[in-house]
């Protein structure tokens, strides 16, 4: 599964911070392509689901453990080049964009599909009531504590990100890897 398809199914978050701007959407969108093409050379040096840990601090939390993994696996110098090539300072200015853009792309493609705080709320309790190991109860615990973030920080997506956005959604999804 391409990386950016496990950003986007994976309904996590990252802090709202300042509104977005047109340059750092257009920088963003601009490292999509050389981002994918480095993390498809790159793949069998990290385990994905340790790149792509989800936890309750929601996407920036997820984009740090990411960047801590590559720095594990050795390759963390590398893929810095890459998104310095891309006009960022560092992977950490990457990650912070990658963060605020993705929930601004989520909050424009889920609107209305947004899942109910309640559901979300009744199967956490399900979860703690069930015989299963602490380990898993632990993990989905996890999941679902961060889909609620999830659904507060994309019900608070500033109107301005949104509608800076939709002129990307079609390249960002073809980038996701699952265009319309």
């Amino acid at each position: 599964m391409r990386f950016f398809t496990l950003l986007a199914a994976l309904t996590l978050t990252v802090p709202a911070y300042a509104e977005l701007t047109k340059s750092q959407v257009e920088r963003w969108v601009a490292s999509l392509e050389p981002v994918q093409h480095w993390i498809e050379e790159n793949q069998d040096k990290v385990n994905k689901q340790d790149l792509m840990k989800p936890g309750k601090g929601g996407m920036s939390d997820m984009f740090d453990n990411a960047l801590t993994e590559l720095e594990k696996a050795g390759i963390a110098d590398d893929f810095e080049s890459v998104v310095k090539k891309q006009g960022y300072d560092s992977s950490e200015a990457w990650a912070d964009d990658s963060g605020e853009i993705t929930l601004a792309y989520l909050a424009t493609t889920m609107e209305g599909k947004i899942p109910s705080r309640a559901a979300i709320e009744k199967q956490l309790s399900q979860v703690d009531a069930s015989p299963l190991p602490a380990a898993q109860k632990n993990m989905m615990r996890n999941m679902l504590e961060g889909t609620l973030s999830m659904i507060s920080e994309v019900e608070n997506v500033p109107a301005g990100d949104k509608a800076l956005i939709q002129p990307y959604i079609k390249k960002i999804e073809q980038q996701f890897g699952h265009a319309h």
